[in-house]
């Protein structure tokens, strides 16, 4: 699965996630541009870390919940690595609170940041994948938006509407022909839930599934398929990667 002369967008490049995602990217061919939003010193371990096998990366730093700044991140990857025709959802944040103690702060912040700026990136690279004639879009959603998850009501409804958002994207294959794909990654170790601890990992998975511990490279393999043309007849689905926890 090589991606020679392709660009691929990660958001959120600098978690423990997107990192990986980004890495098995750049190990397929892609030109990866890696974003952050704070964390630059993360993302640039991380472009040091593809160009190390060869590949060709670049850090791009943006607040991805307004407009004004998601334009000129597409515009700096388009001008250094060439329009995206790949684009990986994988910025999120969590502010776990009960409803009724919940602030409108915390409720606003994760949607933003973890809805509105995948409507906002996805819009942007739709664009140009109609214009070149297909291309990958994979959105990072999460168990918790398909079950829910108690002190998450924010996160939840964000992940839950990312998969609603992604569903009518193949319903018109002629005037898109980028294949919308997501992944419902299992928990991993994160900066974003350090509360996780094996225990409370491994008492959700089935038995048959204890010996083997959730990581965060577990997953990313699948998205160098996804992203790649032989995944080009799965469109518009929820993969769980789980290890069996949904």
């Amino acid at each position: 699965m090589t991606a020679e002369n392709k660009t691929a967008l990660v958001t959120g490049a600098s978690g423990t996630l997107g990192a990986q995602i980004a890495l098995a990217l750049g190990r397929s061919g892609y030109r990866v541009a890696v974003h952050y939003h704070k964390n630059q010193a993360a993302a640039a371990e991380v472009v040091e870390s593809i160009q190390a096998a060869d590949g060709e990366a670049i850090a791009v730093a943006a607040d991805l919940s307004g407009r004004n700044s998601v334009a000129p991140l597409f515009a700096e990857v388009e001008t250094r690595l060439g329009p995206v025709d790949c684009l990986v959802n994988s910025a999120g944040i969590n502010r776990d609170a009960m409803l009724a103690l919940m602030s409108d702060a915390q409720w606003d912040e994760v949607i933003d940041t973890n809805l509105r700026a995948a409507y906002l990136c996805s819009k942007l690279a739709v664009i140009g994948m109609m214009r070149a004639g297909g291309g990958s879009i994979c959105n990072i959603v999460s168990p918790s938006g398909v079950r829910g998850q108690a002190g998450q009501c924010n996160y939840s409804a964000a992940k839950g509407g990312l998969i609603a958002l992604t569903k009518p994207w193949p319903a018109k294959p002629d005037a898109l022909t980028s294949a919308s794909t997501r992944s419902a990654p299992a928990w991993c170790p994160a900066p974003c839930r350090p509360d996780t601890s094996k225990r409370k990992r491994f008492a959700c998975l089935p038995k048959s599934r204890w010996a083997v511990s959730a990581s965060p490279k577990r997953s990313p393999p699948w998205f160098a398929f996804l992203a790649s043309t032989q995944a080009s007849y799965i469109t518009g689905q929820v993969i769980a990667v789980d290890g069996g926890l949904l």
